[in-house]
């Protein structure tokens, strides 16, 4: 078992006062419900939320910030994250969301607060499950959360999702349902069936690399 490093020890036990109710002096506002956090430890890791700190953020009164558009699970993550440089996957019984539509929304959520920790740690999450546990009707599910709920300047989670189509897409239309599901999705998503299409454009070929763990465009070298 890997030993915890001093600063995650340090937020282990920030945590525990957080749990206690000592010591926070800012809160997340939601209409089911009150996160009180600390500052020292919100603001440093939000750009947004630093500049709430420094009195500069509209909706913040007296300490309150008003997040209530925020959906309460993910906004609930976003604390643990905040405490523990992670965040739990497991969803809630009866929820339509899956996994890579959660990773989707956290990534969404780190642009919207700059936050690049979380930014990294969610799409990293995404490929890795990707990666590890392709299920390709969740991955369509997710389609739209990506590219709806981030800005066209944002290309992270975008090109991550592209590299994993193309990975994926023989198998993906070798089954009928999962073949319909996705030419549905590629209609209903044109900027989504566009930055698929750039991707082959600008590299044909996709290999896997064995020094880094991860695909990269390849480029044929000439040879007689």
């Amino acid at each position: 078992m890997t030993k915890p490093s001093s600063l995650q020890r340090l937020l282990s036990n920030i945590s525990e006062l957080r749990k206690e109710g000592k010591f926070t002096d800012l809160s997340f506002t939601h209409e089911r419900g009150t996160f009180r956090v600390h500052r020292i430890i919100v603001c440093p890791q939000s750009k947004v939320f630093r500049k709430a700190c420094d009195g500069g953020f509209k909706e913040q009164s007296e300490g309150l910030i008003k997040l209530g558009h925020v959906p309460y699970e993910h906004l609930a993550r976003m604390v643990e994250f905040f405490y523990h440089m992670d965040y739990s996957e497991k969803l809630p019984e009866g929820t339509q969301e899956s996994t890579l539509g959660l990773h989707a929304q956290m990534f969404a959520l780190a642009d919207q607060y700059e936050i690049p920790a979380l930014l990294s740690m969610s799409e990293a999450k995404y490929s890795e499950r990707c990666v590890k546990a392709w299920e390709p009707l969740d991955f369509l599910s997710s389609v739209s959360a990506i590219w709806e709920s981030t800005p066209t300047a944002v290309q992270g989670l975008r090109n991550t999702a592209c590299v994993a189509v193309r990975r994926h897409l023989p198998d993906m239309l070798e089954d009928s349902s999962t073949a319909e599901r996705f030419k549905n999705t590629l209609s209903e998503c044109s900027a989504f069936a566009r930055d698929l299409l750039d991707s082959y454009i600008k590299n044909p070929l996709f290999g896997y690399c064995q020094m880094c763990r991860s695909d990269h465009g390849m480029e044929p070298l000439p040879a007689r």
